[in-house]
């Protein structure tokens, strides 16, 4: 009896450490998982924090792009509208007189007064405001000084006109 004792001790020990082996086996292979388990989520983790970090960059150029954009469409209009009014105030062209003479050419001359409200008490602001800026005139002329001197009859420096130019006039005054 004493020998079967031993013997199933001896089993028992030999289970045990086999079981022992065995468990310790699968605890360094959970751990080896686990540590490569962590590897992968911390890689996936900074990852998805570097992708995150470059969607944040994107959405705040987008933001600033849409913004500058923004900017970029108002100053458009605003330049539209400013060439808008100038051309207007280009094409707008008044013909001091009619009266031409076989060799005349015609030359452009413009007409400013500051103070116009004084000339025309009623004066709307619009034409106020284009004596101001300055009219163009074409006139009839054999020479720009002429022209210059014919208009300085009408509108007189003493009564606040300011009369420059006297340039020939770029196209053919005859398609007006």
């Amino acid at each position: 009896m004493n020998f079967a004792l031993l013997f199933g001790i001896a089993a028992g020990l030999t289970a045990a450490g086999q079981v022992a082996a065995a468990t310790a086996r699968r605890i360094r292979r959970m751990r080896r998982d686990t540590r490569a388990r962590r590897r992968q989520v911390e890689e996936l983790f900074q990852e998805v924090r570097s992708r995150a970090k470059l969607t944040l960059d994107l959405k705040r150029e987008e933001r600033k792009m849409t913004t500058e954009l923004e900017q970029l469409r108002s100053s458009v209009t605003e330049h539209d509208r400013l060439a808008e009014v100038r051309r207007a105030d280009e094409a707008l062209l008044y013909v001091y007189d009619e009266r031409r003479m076989p060799n005349d050419s015609g030359y452009l001359v413009t007409i400013t007064h500051s103070n116009f409200q004084v000339v025309s008490r009623g004066a709307v602001e619009s034409v106020v405001s284009s004596w101001r800026m300055g009219r163009r005139y074409l006139v009839w002329a054999s020479s720009a000084k002429l022209a210059v001197s014919k208009t300085l009859q009408r509108f007189p420096p003493e009564r606040g006109y300011s009369v420059k130019g006297g340039d020939p006039y770029p196209t053919d005054p005859e398609e007006l």
